[in-house]
């Protein structure tokens, strides 16, 4: 089992009770929420460690597809460089851009290049930091080029949603 399985597996069993603050709280009715986000972990160097069915299935691949994978295959517009881990948990930390939620370029399994929305935020899990990715489909986002915030994410029906 990869190292950072185990922390996916804990989000799993806690039911996002120890998520990362940009996540929680953000879609409190349980009947429009999907069975299961699209998120991803990677490890510091941005490599994807563990990811749900639901983001699998947003690049066109199955469960294991993505792992092992540098996350700027799949989203490449992200800044996240093997050679920098200690700039990658701070991007993911401290956010630059205005709100959570933001646009991204997504990169299927064929090549072809879709719109999405992500959010990132950083966790340590037994005395490892990983970043977390939530995804969604930006079809399915409001209007509009700016991304959206956590709070909106209660309206929207899809592939993710923010725990």
């Amino acid at each position: 089992m990869h190292p950072c399985s185990s922390v996916f597996q804990a989000m799993r069993r806690k039911g996002g009770g120890i998520l990362p603050s940009a996540f929680r709280g953000a879609a409190r009715d349980p009947e429009a929420q999907p069975a299961e986000p699209a998120m991803i972990v990677l490890d510091t160097s941005g490599t994807v460690c563990s990811c749900t069915a639901a983001a699998a299935g947003l690049f066109g691949a199955g469960l294991h597809g993505p792992v092992g994978r540098h996350i700027t295959v799949l989203v490449p517009d992200l800044p996240l460089r093997p050679s920098t881990p200690g700039y990658n948990i701070a991007y993911a930390r401290f956010k630059p851009d205005a709100g959570p939620w933001r646009e991204l370029s997504g990169r299927d399994s064929q090549g072809r290049v879709f719109r999405l929305l992500g959010s990132l935020d950083t966790m340590e899990w037994e005395g490892a930091h990983h970043i977390v990715m939530s995804l969604r489909l930006r079809e399915r986002a409001q209007p509009g080029a700016q991304g959206c915030d956590a709070a909106d994410l209660n309206e929207f029906e899809g592939d993710a949603f923010a725990v």
